[in-house]
């Protein structure tokens, strides 16, 4: 890739869907059916609890060190790389990839849940302990009931209105609670981050997760890296989440080391641009 950088790689990204976002996630309106008033309804009700606070958390704001974390997400890839994950330390867990890393006999250190959507709460069916669910404060009640007994730390998914937050941090990031648990990450002090399952595109056949998971139906192909790429398939809202993610490393690079897993499309992606982008984290002229 000729002169490189994350911006050619965008720029061939082929069929980007456009559309209305989601104020919490930031993800089409077509996925959830919840609006700007039940969020800010959820927010003002969650604040107003005693749970502890994501910025309160022991630690917040410092460096841990090299030592890496884990960023666990529920791409096919997954499962391809339980080995290489056994290895970490530290393991934070994304949204409905809970259940499956735990029946896969992972304890995670974080669990990061931020949809909105009632559904999530059917996606909390075997909380355990020692794990700290940090939970979006306009997550829905079913949530927090999935982990009642459980240690529950708050946090705000920025999105609506800043009124809202009543003056309280917010978190703001890409489209999809990955993107969102990579800067929870960094204000932990976790910068040594290595992502598994965040691949953005599916397996051959449409399997769109390591696990059971509703379908989707804008399955598109995309390619990476202009004529002569590699093809995926996948849809807007991961194409969203790998364009998020590029923009977030643009913005961000220079505060956390970044390795993905896997060989999905945005390992793809991280490929191609990581000797002209990557390397030393150090941004080039362009993107300065």
């Amino acid at each position: 890739m000729a002169g490189g950088g994350y911006d050619e790689l965008i720029s061939s990204i082929e069929g980007v869907g456009g559309g209305a976002f989601h104020p919490i996630l930031n993800i089409p309106n077509t996925q959830t059916s919840v609006t700007d008033e039940v969020c800010a309804r959820q927010v003002t009700k969650w604040l107003r609890s005693s749970l502890p606070r994501l910025h309160h958390m022991q630690g917040y704001g410092k460096y841990k060190g090299p030592d890496p974390i884990a960023i666990v997400a529920g791409g096919p890839s997954l499962n391809r790389t339980l080995d290489e994950l056994s290895t970490m330390q530290t393991i934070m867990v994304c949204g409905t990839a809970h259940d499956h890393l735990v029946s896969l006999g992972f304890l995670p250190d974080y669990a990061v849940l931020a949809d909105p959507d009632p559904i999530m709460g059917g996606f909390i069916k075997k909380p355990v302990d020692g794990c700290n669910y940090l939970v979006s404060s306009g997550c829905d009640d079913s949530v927090f009931k999935a982990l009642e007994g459980f240690q529950v730390t708050l946090w705000n998914s920025a999105g609506i209105d800043l009124k809202y937050f009543q003056g309280e941090p917010v978190v703001q990031g890409g489209c999809t609670v990955t993107l969102r648990a990579l800067n929870i990450a960094i204000v932990l002090g976790h910068l040594n981050q290595h992502f598994f399952g965040f691949d953005s595109s599916f397996e051959d056949g449409a399997a769109t997760h390591s696990y059971e998971h509703p379908e989707y139906e804008d399955v598109q192909q995309v390619r990476v890296g202009g004529e002569g790429g590699r093809v995926f398939l996948t849809n807007t809202t991961h194409i969203c989440q790998a364009l998020h993610f590029q923009e977030q490393l643009r913005k961000t690079a220079c505060l956390f080391r970044p390795t993905v897993h896997g060989d999905g499309l945005i390992a793809e992606i991280m490929k191609q641009a990581e000797k002209d982008y990557i390397n030393g984290l150090q941004l080039p002229d362009h993107l300065a």
